[in-house]
């Protein structure tokens, strides 16, 4: 993999530091009768055993399905498009038109060590790496950090390594990180004191990567592949070209430099397979599969900017055979998303991906409830909105004949003569759509 950019590490706490983004909001849908309350409806990700246990609570943001009706960014074509076009440039194949897609295994992907108690103890130490002059606040939470005797960071220049303490539930991911003289140094870092607990965001300006978001859950692991199924959200590194200055949930802060267009990406901004895709008629490589399902039914989210695109997978440091050339088979890091070395395979449906609305995200607690009774109305109501926010309602007749209403309260009950269908959202001041209904239909 080629080195992911550095200038995201600039973290200046002279700055003020990024407001945390509103938290989800959550639209309650009232229809005629009451609905069962399903996983599909709810989007609780899992039915099955994960592949690879989870350390996080439920309700994290990586672990929830994306609903089929998941809304689209109007501009999804021409960000998908301005994304593959610099993915070509940077490291990909312009005579069959493929961009990079670099599944990282070794150099800037993530080793997950886990830590017990036993093992030896460190205050992390500053490497002033970016010639700051003062400690960061950070690593007043870096103290006491139970770190295996075997681990070690990435290799290239990010050294970034996280670390897991079975025993306590503490998470602790570090940047340029080393050890030297039975101490450990890092340039940045962030500690989570109980995962099991936490939604796996960083609040600005703590966590390794560029949005805030915490590595581990968004890390493709090795039993998850070996199992064919990843069950969760697959954090993506794209080129900085494509990063714009704004923030997406569940991002926390961005390292984006350029205006915001109509090709531009946020950070924390989701891509994913359109829910219509067969995957499974594909003929794609085994491991191209596992990602694209899981890209599909959860998504890629936009975590760091990077030359190319890259997805981490977990490190094979971190095992004590390299477990890479037995599952990519004859294909290397780059040519797995693109068909093989020999090109047996399909390469992966790049052109299929969309970009999904800014500051959309699946919530884990969408509930649905009757809010009116009567036999001829509908009922949304919306909870968790930010302020500033507007509910839409679009009406259906039918295909062809539709109207949408704007309100700015949280709810709306009551009728439109000779419309059946309608389906609710709820949009920030910039026209970001923060929650969806499914279309709700009078019976």
């Amino acid at each position: 993999m080629h080195n992911v950019l550095q200038y995201h590490r600039n973290n200046t706490e002279e700055h003020t530091p990024m407001r945390k983004p509103p938290a989800l909001s959550r639209l309650l849908v009232a229809a005629l009768t009451v609905v069962a309350i399903t996983p599909a409806a709810t989007g609780v990700a899992h039915s099955a055993t994960p592949a690879y246990p989870h350390i996080w609570a439920p309700t994290a943001h990586a672990f929830q399905t994306l609903p089929d009706y998941a809304p689209v960014d109007a501009n999804s074509r021409s960000i998908v498009q301005n994304v593959k076009q610099y993915g070509i440039e940077q490291y990909g194949v312009p005579a069959r038109d493929l961009p990079s897609m670099n599944l990282a295994t070794h150099q800037y992907s993530n080793p997950l060590w886990k830590a017990k108690n036993s093992d030896p103890t460190y205050d992390i130490q500053f490497s002033d790496c970016q010639h700051k002059g003062y400690l960061p606040s950070v690593f007043q939470d870096l103290k006491g950090v139970h770190i295996p005797e075997k681990a070690v960071p990435s290799e290239g220049s990010d050294g970034q390594i996280v670390v897991f303490n079975v025993d306590s539930g503490r998470y602790v991911e570090l940047w340029q990180s080393f050890k030297l003289h039975d101490k450990w140094f890092a340039c940045w870092g962030s500690s989570i004191t109980n995962s099991y607990e936490s939604e796996g965001i960083f609040p600005s300006p703590k966590g390794v990567s560029a949005s805030g978001a915490a590595l581990e859950p968004y890390t493709v692991k090795v039993e998850e592949l070996k199992a064919g199924r990843i069950d969760h959200a697959i954090g993506i590194a794209v080129p900085p070209e494509v990063i714009d200055t704004h923030i997406s949930r569940p991002a926390t802060r961005t390292d984006g430099l350029q205006p915001r267009t109509v090709k531009t990406l946020s950070l924390g901004q989701y891509l994913r397979l359109p829910a219509s895709l067969d995957v499974d008629s594909l003929n794609l490589h085994p491991v191209a599969k596992a990602i694209a399902k899981a890209a599909q039914k959860y998504g890629f989210m936009v975590m760091d900017g990077s030359g190319g695109i890259n997805i981490s997978l977990e490190n094979a440091a971190t095992f004590a055979t390299d477990p890479y050339p037995e599952l990519f088979g004859n294909a290397d890091n780059y040519n797995v998303m693109w068909g093989g070395r020999s090109r047996q395979y399909d390469p992966f449906p790049f052109d299929k991906l969309q970009a999904l609305s800014r500051n959309y995200v699946p919530s884990a607690d969408v509930l649905i409830e009757v809010t009116d009774e009567r036999d001829d109305s509908f009922g949304f109501r919306a909870h968790g909105a930010p302020d500033g926010a507007r509910m839409v309602i679009t009406w259906w007749r039918d295909k062809q004949d539709q109207f949408t209403t704007v309100r700015t309260m949280d709810w709306w009950s009551g009728k439109q003569i000779g419309y059946r269908d309608a389906q609710a959202k709820v949009i920030d001041s910039e026209g970001n759509t923060l929650g969806m209904s499914s279309i709700v239909k009078r019976s």
